[in-house]
């Protein structure tokens, strides 16, 4: 029966299985941000408005036994001609609240239902009296910000939570404001915009423009002169974004230790290992929640260096490991563009351009982090799926392959669980619905893999689990403080358009602000909590201002092909080909979904960042090549010259600003 009920599932196309999977954990999504208590969302009403007292923003952590910035007591003072025979006082505060009414507490029962999302209904009018009244309601908030809303209904009057209201938080009283979780940080407006720096860099830019233009004539002379062949271009151009990468590692050994995202953190971890000689368990340090394969490679490079080689363990010696999973990432693109468009340069060209020209790949490889050695295997990953997914059969040795492949991802960072589900799906519709393996054959590549996985990782997990009581500890800081903004609202999520002038912590103004300003530059400032870290990081700001001005129509064209290729698998055939653009844009709506969900259960403006989902860079460069060589074949009709090197110029500046803020 259940063979028989698995058959029928992989008779349904993959397609429909995939999106109806991602419509259910996207509306699981929406129902926990409604009515979940453990997720800090807020709807703003049309009446009574959620309320705040006038925090000042901040990028550090705040503990969540702080009570300075969790507990806010909230005041309204108000006349009524003669005492109400009814008042309903209508509350909902997050999270613990307490009510007073002319000095005098309101019993609330809140054992019933402790949601602080639904909301009380309490009848006051007994606390009520004609002439002036007043109201404190004190809210407390271990993990965030302590709002309030309320509506009070009498008879003859109405009362809503407004800017009228007093706020006080550590003995300080100020008018309390309309909760708001799309605030600038104030730090970003100490820097000039992107259009002042870009108006400034005119000249540069210019410059750029006629050289990407000159290059393009260079290349289309040897084409024609037979020098080099059209089909040899993207090789060409992998190997010369591979010169540049090494070009910009000889740089990125000159970059301070501590600079990156959480890099001390990250150090120690190393260090324990190294010194202590074992491994630490999930709850010893900040990061050491990750798994250890990073970090044990890391450790073990440096004893190596300094038992064998007799040099000094400097840190630095660590740093090819980013270097060589960031560069491995593009090489990837490569090889995925070269099994998917075989028989098209143009689409493999674009392919390896645009994985060349995504920062957050570039910048992030320059530092002591785990997530360029993640996400070098989760690439690894969707490449061997995508030859696995071709016309030959799938055997045994493939699948020990992904096992293995999927085992050293788990042990290097839990992320890649998100993608998990989805390529053990695509792994088995290829073997019952094209390959008609009998189902002996199933089980046993289906058990291969479970072994190889298990094998590889099961023990890190198992370990955990004895030690601390669960296999997977996610971070430590999520349990024992919280950051700014603390809640989020829809407006949060319908939002766009700061980044493009004030990229930088823009993850506080809106979700795609976030996204949009660490994909295409250190929106983040690398991880730091000051804009004055800018000086201190690796980075030219100035170029980088000019990249997310020009990226606007870049992103544009991805999410278009993104978008385009999605809605046209549904109408293809189902084949090895049409299978594998369905897993490719798989793989970067589950990205985008696991972006939402993970922002709603970790309401922080540092929650925002693109690089959690850096695991997708070879689904989105293969997919956004079809946009590219789409607008650059068009354009290639002697009507349309002119356009056509403007869109030369323009790609090869953005490309240009791009390695010229990491390498100047």
């Amino acid at each position: 029966m259940i063979i028989k009920a698995i058959q029928r599932l992989f008779r349904i196309k993959p397609q429909v299985i995939v999106l109806g999977a991602l419509i259910a954990v996207f509306c699981f999504g929406i129902y926990k941000a409604i009515y979940s208590p453990e997720v800090s969302f807020i709807f703003q009403n049309s009446k009574a408005k959620w309320i705040s007292a006038p925090y000042a923003l901040e990028t550090f952590l705040h503990p969540i036994d702080h009570a300075s910035t969790t507990s806010v007591s909230y005041q309204k003072e108000f006349f009524i001609n003669e005492k109400p025979k009814r008042a309903l006082f209508s509350v909902k505060a997050m999270r613990a609240f307490k009510l007073y009414v002319n000095d005098s507490e309101v019993p609330i029962d809140t054992e019933k239902d402790s949601n602080w999302k639904k909301e009380k209904r309490i009848e006051i009018s007994s606390y009520l009296k004609s002439g002036n009244n007043a109201i404190v309601a004190e809210v407390q908030n271990p993990r965030g910000p302590a709002l309030l809303c309320v509506q009070l209904d009498g008879s003859g009057f109405n009362l809503v939570t407004d800017r009228s209201w007093q706020a006080s938080m550590a003995g300080v009283q100020a008018q309390a404001i309309i909760a708001d979780a799309t605030l600038a940080f104030p730090q970003a407006f100490l820097v000039n915009s992107t259009a002042y720096v870009f108006q400034m860099m005119c000249v540069t830019i210019l410059q750029l423009f006629f050289i990407s233009i000159l290059v393009f004539f260079l290349f289309k002379w040897l084409i024609e002169r037979e020098i080099i062949a059209a089909k040899s271009i993207p090789l060409v151009l992998l190997l010369s974004v591979s010169a540049l990468w090494f070009l910009l590692f000889f740089k990125w050994l000159q970059i301070s230790p501590d600079r990156g995202f959480d890099a001390s953190d990250h150090i120690d971890y190393i260090g324990f290992i190294l010194y202590r000689g074992t491994l630490p368990f999930a709850d010893q340090g900040y990061e050491m929640f990750h798994p250890p394969l990073y970090y044990w490679m890391s450790a073990s490079i440096l004893k190596f260096i300094h038992k064998f080689l007799g040099l000094e363990g400097k840190i630095i010696w660590v740093r090819p490991i980013a270097f060589l999973s960031g560069l491995g990432n593009i090489w990837l693109t490569y090889f995925a563009a070269k099994k998917l468009f075989a028989n098209d340069f143009r689409k493999r060209f674009f392919a390896v351009l645009t994985a060349g020209m995504i920062p957050m790949n570039l910048y992030l490889s320059a530092f002591i982090t785990n997530e360029p050695l993640h996400t070098f295997l989760a690439s690894l990953i969707v490449v061997i799926i995508l030859y696995m997914l071709d016309k030959s059969q799938i055997q045994v040795v493939k699948i020990l392959m992904l096992g293995t492949c999927v085992g050293l991802a788990l042990l290097t960072k839990i992320t890649i669980i998100i993608i998990l589900p989805f390529v053990v799906y695509f792994t088995l519709y290829k073997a019952i619905a094209l390959d008609k393996l009998a189902t002996k054959k199933v089980i046993v590549l289906f058990v291969a893999f479970v072994i190889s996985v298990l094998t590889v990782a099961g023990w890190y997990y198992v370990r955990n689990w004895i030690y601390i009581g669960k296999p997977v500890l996610v971070g430590i800081s999520e349990e024992t403080g919280w950051q700014f903004p603390g809640f989020r609202t829809l407006a949060y999520y319908l939002k766009f358009g700061h980044s493009i002038l004030y990229p930088y912590f823009s993850g506080f103004v809106s979700f795609w602000d976030g996204l949009y300003s660490t994909f295409w530059g250190d929106g983040s400032m690398s991880g730091k909590a000051s804009i004055l870290d800018m000086f201190l990081n690796p980075w030219n700001y100035s170029y980088m201002a000019i990249v997310f001005i020009l990226a606007l129509p870049a992103t544009i064209i991805m999410g278009y092909s993104i978008v385009k290729t999605t809605i046209v698998t549904f109408v293809k055939t189902i084949g090895s080909e049409t299978l594998q653009l369905i897993f490719l844009w798989t793989i970067i709506w589950v990205v985008e979904i696991f972006f939402l969900y993970f922002s709603l259960e970790r309401p922080a403006y540092s929650a925002t960042k693109s690089f959690y989902g850096l695991l997708g860079i070879v689904p989105i460069s293969v997919l956004s090549a079809y946009g590219f060589s789409a607008i650059d074949q068009f354009l290639v009709s002697k009507k349309l010259f002119i356009i056509h090197l403007i869109f030369v110029g323009w790609l090869g500046t953005l490309i240009s600003a791009v390695y010229l803020s990491a390498l100047l």
